[in-house]
């Protein structure tokens, strides 16, 4: 065993039973004690008294994951869970089950840090309804668009290296957009187009406010798109020259358009260093931060724990797994590198990740960005646009590649003011709470986003906790 585990003061209880899902609860006096004070013959004992307790299997935690690793098959629905003292009784392992058992995810997996330390750690579900893998704390997933935190970090530090500069033109750095024309009128079919009222540039690409937005049905710019054939570049530098023959949707610096700005930053490092971004990203953000496990591929032997994406689960649409999606060549690969989405991760990279967020930049002699650097990003960079407000989060602006939270009054959900972070479209959520002192970590693989609203109930029942 690891270090971490609960010392006994009194007899197991029996599991309580809540929505048909059985879970240990252990009382808040049992006190975390580490392996090396703890006697190998109480170590033995208590993890027997476990198993006698709940049919419960106990497995070892890596060093910096400290805690009880529960596993339970009840109803033929696996959950682990990671339960620590000032964790004990929350209801958090239920509700996830039950979202599971009524078919409405395939799969859950939790983080949340408090301090850079382990708060609450559960997987419930599947990584696949038809074979029934286990979601497990360790699976993989598709994060989408909370790629975009990672790439605005690593454009952050070519920032701090003076290397970029949040006002300087983007046609400095990529002449190609000097050709980008502006929508001016209608009619849908063949709008009127003309110069943009002024240079796009390096900060509208992290606040999404360049007028690259990306293409929905029905929308003026969905017919330039398909003859561009910007779904199928060979490269992140191809994309770029694909969707300069798209007209913004609106003029630079006027309004949030959400889209491809985030890409065409990561270009933008490409041009700046003579090398490829994907390089970058792994040298500035992912071997600094110990993500071993976050990339544009997934490693062959890690692709059992690969979570495959769903859809349905809703009254009379039983779940779907969807084979591939848009952007993947293969499960566990996406075409190419992009800055605004494409990386695959896990709870423990996102949450090492996350707590150097959350210290300011730097965590256990790891350092990413400065303090002021960081403080620079969470603010508040729609200030001055159209409306404060980004158009996903009700109370949120935007900062240099997150959301911040402004306003809680406008909020569906519970966290502070000055959280940050950001989802992506498979359901992951990912967010920073300085004030708490809070690393949040939601894994879903489910179109569309949210469809079944459990990311705002798992924030509430984390931070009724606190």
């Amino acid at each position: 065993m690891q270090s971490g585990f609960q010392t006994l003061r009194q007899a197991p209880p029996r599991p309580s039973v809540l929505s048909g899902f059985e879970y240990l609860r252990l009382p808040a006096a049992w006190k975390v004690r580490s392996e090396r004070s703890l006697p190998r013959r109480d170590r033995e004992a208590f993890a027997q008294a476990v198993l006698n307790a709940g049919n419960l299997k106990v497995r070892a935690r890596e060093r910096q994951n400290p805690g009880l690793s529960l596993t339970t098959c009840v109803g033929g629905s696996p959950v682990q869970v990671i339960v620590l003292s000032n964790s004990a009784s929350s209801p958090l392992p239920a509700l996830l089950q039950r979202f599971v058992s009524e078919g409405r995810y395939a799969g859950v997996s939790v983080l949340a840090l408090r301090d850079g330390q382990p708060l609450h750690q559960v997987a419930a579900g599947f990584q696949e309804v038809e074979s029934r893998r286990p979601m497990t704390v360790d699976s993989i997933v598709r994060i989408h668009s909370v790629t975009k935190v990672l790439t605005a970090v690593t454009a952050l530090t070519f920032l701090e290296e003076g290397q970029i500069d949040l006002g300087e033109p983007v046609e400095t750095y990529l002449p190609e957009v000097r050709s980008f024309q502006v929508i001016a009128g209608s009619p849908p079919e063949a709008p009127e187009l003309r110069k943009p009222a002024r240079p796009m540039t390096v900060r509208d690409l992290f606040r999404h406010t360049a007028g690259i937005a990306y293409p929905a049905p029905g929308t003026p710019t969905e017919p330039f798109f398909a003859e561009a054939g910007v779904s199928e570049s060979v490269s992140l530098a191809d994309k770029i020259r694909r969707i300069v023959r798209v007209p913004l949707v609106s003029d630079p610096g006027v309004q949030f358009d959400y889209g491809y700005g985030t890409d065409f930053l990561a270009r933008v490092l490409e041009v700046v260093s003579g090398r490829p971004f994907e390089q970058l990203l792994s040298e500035r953000v992912l071997e600094p931060a110990g993500m071993a496990e976050t990339g544009f591929t997934v490693a062959d032997p890690a692709l059992d724990r690969l979570a495959m994406v769903h859809e349905g689960g809703g009254p009379g649409s039983p779940l779907r797994v969807i084979p591939m999606v848009a952007g993947e060549r293969r499960p566990g690969a996406w075409r190419h590198p992009l800055g605004g989405s494409g990386l695959y991760s896990t709870l423990a990279d996102l949450g090492r990740f996350g707590r150097i967020l959350c210290a300011g930049g730097e965590f256990g002699g790891t350092r990413l960005l400065g303090r002021k650097t960081v403080d620079l990003m969470r603010a508040n960079h729609l200030a001055g646009t159209a409306s404060p407000y980004h158009s996903f989060d009700a109370g949120s602006g935007f900062g240099l590649g997150v959301g911040v939270r402004l306003e809680l009054g406008l909020a569906d959900r519970a966290d502070s003011p000055g959280c940050f972070g950001w989802n992506g479209l498979a359901s992951t959520f990912f967010r920073v709470d300085p004030a708490e002192r809070l690393v949040l970590v939601v894994l879903i693989q489910h179109f569309p986003f949210d469809e079944h609203r459990l990311l705002g109930r798992i924030a509430n029942v984390i931070y009724s906790q606190l």
